[in-house]
Parts: C-alpha cells; structure tokens; sequence
C-alpha cells in the first residue's frame, strides 16, 4: 500500500495544513476578513500550536494569496476576455475559489469571502489536489477503496444482501452488473 506524500502538494503534512488553513480562516473570519501582519499576531501567532512554525503559516498564506492583477488574469485566462453574459455571470470562473486571499500589499491581506479559506481543505479540494498531483493512479486507488467502504457499510443493513460487482460476457450477450439482465448485442 502507497502512503500519500501530502508535502508534494501543500509543503507540510496534510494534518498541518490543514492547521494552518482553518487557523487562518477562524483569523479572517473574526477580523472581518484582514489577514494582516497585525492581525496575525494580535490574534494567532500567540496561540499558534507548537507543531506549526509561524514561517510555515507565512508560507501557507503566500500560497493562498495573489494580487487583484494576478485575479484579474488568471480570471481571463479561465473565461476568456469577454465572454459570459451577465445573467450566467455567477457561475463563471471566480479566482478567489483557488486562492482565496488578496494581497493588497506585502503586510496587507484580504480574504473577500473567508469561508473560502476553509473550503480550500474540504475533502472534496483534497480530493482534487491530489487527482491533479498524482493522476490516474491515485483516482484508481481511491475508487477502489472508496468501493469497498460503501460495501462494508451496505453489508451493515439489516436484511440487506450486497453482491460484489461483476462483469462479465459472451461476444453475443452482455449480462448487467446490477440487475443480471442480458441484452442482445450487435
């Protein structure tokens, strides 16, 4: 069994960044979405834990954050100049989504929409992290493992009877996983 290297991705162990994106939103989040030098060490870096260094969240915070210049083209790199029209406008591309913090200045940042800094290691962003890092293998892996958790949880239903899956086929008929129906092909 292949260990995931979450340093490949985030620089740190998934469990430190994670630490370390929910400490910067619960800042945020609590400072009207100022992530600033003084926010920091007014209200975190007191209480920091001890397995996170105040660099690694330094770091962490460079890697959430880009310029309103960097926002406004990577949007238009996404979207393309000009497209969109204005009642789909809301389902665009939204930059703050990948990086949801805006470096005003080198002491200065935002977070627009703080919640957005906790999404940013929800499992469904991890999951996606590490499809785009680690490709093919790792969306195998987790499918098959991730079936074999939804089998041993269907196995707990009282009276309920779970079959494993199986394919199988003549070159004439094809017999359904689910229902064990065949139907003719040609």
């Amino acid at each position: 069994m292949n260990v995931a290297n979450w340093r490949e991705i985030y620089d740190m162990s998934l469990e430190e960044a994670a630490v370390a994106r929910l400490l910067l939103w619960s800042v945020a989040a609590n400072c009207r979405g100022k992530l600033g030098d003084s926010e920091l060490e007014r209200f975190l870096l007191p209480s920091l834990p001890s397995s996170l260094d105040p660099s690694e969240l330094r770091h962490v915070l460079d890697g959430m954050s880009m310029t309103p210049r960097e926002a406004q083209r990577r949007q238009q790199e996404v979207t393309g100049q000009g497209r969109g029209a204005t009642q789909y406008r809301r389902f665009l591309y939204n930059p703050l989504v990948e990086r949801p913090v805006v470096a005003l200045s080198e002491q200065e940042r935002v977070a627009p929409v703080p919640l957005l800094i906790a999404r940013s290691i929800n499992a469904t962003r991890v999951y996606f992290d590490a499809a785009d890092q680690w490709g093919e293998p790792f969306r195998n892996q987790f499918g098959h493992r991730f079936e074999a958790w939804v089998g041993r949880h269907l196995k707990l239903i009282t009276g309920a009877a779970v079959h494993s899956e199986v394919t199988y086929s003549t070159s004439r008929v094809r017999r359904s996983r689910l229902t064990g129906s065949s139907s003719r092909t040609t």
